[in-house]
């Protein structure tokens, strides 16, 4: 290798590798900290209240208090939620808002698995992804589209409208930051917008939805049988 292209590469690399690696979100830390810090932020001044919820993000994300809220689910309806979950050994808290290295963060959701941090999600800002950027690395923007097929209330038209998304990431050692930002249509054929940061275990996702799924099933069928016993009064 020519002298000049050698000395290039080894630039590259050292540019590569200063790079910080990928842990978490200021003080939290996927796959280090756990459950008990939770204690220490009540220490700190935060509100610790309970909210048992089949729609979490609708009760949740008006808090304008220092409080942070475990989410748990409706145990008497059957329902699909991203935030509250019947996985045991899955607990799931929400923080209204918190300020990190100077930079306002808001709406976290924290997803801890056998006591473990596996998942933050949190509301997309400008200066969080210019943050990530630079602590992480520059990366290009990936763009999504896809069609949505809604129809007008008032003229019950059916349309096909193209929803967009854009999206950084960054991955190392089995921990995935996304930071996305786009909109959508819904069935309305009204366009809504979607952002967000998460940082997570690979897979981690998968996983705890199939326990979701599983428990789910389980409280069907324990429905479904008293179901029948009532109609053995006939």
């Amino acid at each position: 290798m020519k002298p000049v292209l050698l000395i290039a590469a080894l630039l590259i690399s050292n540019l590569i590798f200063a790079q910080d690696k990928i842990e978490g979100i200021g003080p939290f830390k996927i796959n280090r900290t756990t459950t008990a810090y939770v204690d220490t932020l009540v220490n700190d001044g935060y509100k610790k209240i309970t909210v048992k919820t089949a729609d979490p993000q609708s009760t949740v994300r008006g808090l304008k208090e220092k409080a942070i809220a475990e989410l748990m689910p409706d145990s008497t309806k059957l329902y699909n939620s991203p935030h509250t979950h019947r996985c045991n050994g899955v607990r799931t808290f929400f923080i209204p808002f918190m300020e990190i290295a100077g930079i306002t963060i808001e709406n976290i959701y924290l997803t801890f698995y056998h006591d473990v941090l596996v998942d933050i999600s949190t509301d997309y800002s400008a200066e969080l992804k210019n943050a990530l950027m630079l602590k992480y690395g520059e990366v290009p923007a990936q763009e999504l589209s896809s069609e949505n097929n809604c129809t007008l209330p008032a003229t019950k038209a059916d349309m096909s409208l193209t929803a967009k998304s854009y999206y950084y990431t960054w991955k190392n050692e089995g921990i995935k930051c996304i930071a996305s930002i786009g909109y959508y249509w819904d069935h309305n054929c009204e366009k809504q917008y979607l952002s967000y940061v998460n940082v997570g275990v690979s897979g981690i996702t998968s996983v705890i939805m199939d326990c979701d799924r599983a428990e789910r099933e389980k409280q069907k069928k324990r429905q479904d049988e008293e179901k029948r016993k009532k109609l053995g009064e006939l």
